[in-house]
């Protein structure tokens, strides 16, 4: 195995890159020793585990892999076509599932929509158990003039009766648009996610290529503490 000076740490890059959270899932430690994460003897060990992993669908941890292994052999031809089709096949899948129809339709950072497409869910959930406590309190008032003497009850047909029944089956009206309103989001939600999730795999990978590619680009990585 040739060991190459780390003069461009992909650790380092996708760290200042994503930050501290979103980074550390690709940045767990691997050791050739002892390791919480795998446990491996050489590089084509670690080949290995990524496979396996990328297999389970385990991509997090396949990336994870990736990133140690060209940190310590950054010439490997085996983690760089590995790299580079997992890129193209999760490109792909990002203009299959409209990423873009999506971004214009919340907010160009999926993580920020995300945030607000939950803040949205979570007033429209509020307002659908008001108006589910207003329908039992309506429907309670009209199933109690169905008490009331003969006589009353031929006045509150015309009258009282008669404008709760509007009232109900307009409240039930507003309410069905509302979780209509509801599901249509939560499923938007779970497929932005989705499509998130994925749109981050192909930024640090995106990143693996160019630093590998192009490594003068990030030397600002290599003065940084």
């Amino acid at each position: 195995m040739t060991q190459l000076k780390k003069k461009v740490p992909l650790k380092k890059i996708i760290f200042q890159t994503l930050g501290k959270s979103r980074s550390a899932k690709y940045l767990k430690g691997i050791d050739f020793v002892y390791a919480d994460t795998v446990v491996v003897s050489r590089t084509a060990d670690l080949y290995e585990e990524a496979i396996k992993k990328l297999l389970d669908g385990e991509t997090e941890l396949a990336i994870n892999f990736i990133v140690f292994a060209l940190d310590i052999e950054r010439e490997n031809k085996l983690f760089l076509h590995l790299c580079k089709t997992m890129l193209f096949s999760l490109s792909k899948f990002l203009d299959e599932n409209n990423m873009d129809f999506y971004k214009q339709k919340y907010l160009p950072d999926l993580n920020q929509a995300k945030v607000k497409i939950r803040e949205k869910i979570r007033g429209l959930g509020d307002i659908i158990i008001a108006k589910n406590t207003l329908l039992k309190e309506l429907s309670l008032e009209l199933d109690s003039t169905e008490q009331l003497s003969f006589f009353f009850q031929l006045i509150f047909n015309f009258f009282y009766r008669k404008k709760l029944i509007v009232k109900i089956d307009s409240l039930r009206s507003k309410l069905s648009e509302v979780m209509n309103d509801c599901e249509i989001l939560k499923k938007d939600l779970d497929h932005i996610e989705k499509v998130a999730r994925i749109e981050e795999y192909v930024i640090v990978l995106g990143l693996i290529v160019q630093v590998c590619a192009f490594p003068a680009r990030f030397e600002w990585a290599t003065q940084r503490s």
